[in-house]
């Protein structure tokens, strides 16, 4: 089995916060979860724009992280580049390295692009990536149902549960997320959307959260 030095990634651009992504329907693609220390699980973003080089086999590499992938426009991209090569855009990291090292090297050798790449648990890149975030989505669950959260506003208006205009979140059966329903409130509506397989599906109005 081929071992290789372990070279430290280097960031090269943090990227930014997409509110329509990291605090949207398909929210939980584009948040990783870390384990810290303490065994508590940790959010980081998935930021678009972040950057990453990293040497292998005395080659740079270099990953950059887009809006959308080859199956999803909604999604995470992962795009890998090296040589004067390039990928395609990959649904995870180690899709993108992996295929682009055994296009350079013809070879069969597979990577983990989270580890490689820093993205792993206990990584310094991932504190660059809590750079400007003012609010962590939540989640709770409540029997079978894991409810998400991923913005809060309140209101005193009837029949709202103190809910207000911008509050949004998300419920879904423990462990299946190809299906799950997004409430929103607005200034006009609250709205229940239904997706399944990241495919919107049905949509329903109300005057208020009881409405719908």
């Amino acid at each position: 089995m081929t071992k290789y030095k372990r070279v430290s990634p280097k960031l090269i651009s943090i990227g930014s916060i997409v509110s329509q992504l990291h605090y949207d329907a398909f929210f939980y693609e584009w948040w990783l979860i870390s384990t810290n220390t303490n065994n508590i699980n940790e959010l980081y973003p998935i930021r678009v724009g972040l950057s990453i080089v990293i040497e292998l086999n005395n080659i740079q590499f270099y990953l950059k992280i887009i809006e959308g992938n080859k199956n999803n426009t909604c999604l995470p991209g992962y795009l890998c580049q090296a040589n004067g090569k390039s990928s395609d855009i990959e649904e995870t990291t180690s899709a993108a390295l992996t295929n682009l090292y055994q296009q350079i090297f013809s070879t069969k050798t597979k990577f983990s692009g989270p580890r490689k790449f820093g993205l792993d648990n206990q990584s310094i890149i991932l504190e660059y990536l809590l750079e400007g975030i003012n609010f962590w989505f939540f989640f709770v669950y409540f029997d079978k149902f894991q409810i998400f959260v991923y913005n809060i506003e309140s209101s005193s208006q009837n029949g709202y549960e103190g809910a207000g205009c911008g509050f949004m979140s998300s419920l879904s059966i423990k462990g299946k997320r190809k299906i799950f329903y997004e409430q929103k409130i607005t200034e006009s509506f609250c709205i229940v959307r239904v997706f399944e397989k990241f495919y919107e599906k049905e949509v329903f109005k109300g005057k208020t959260p009881n409405d719908v």
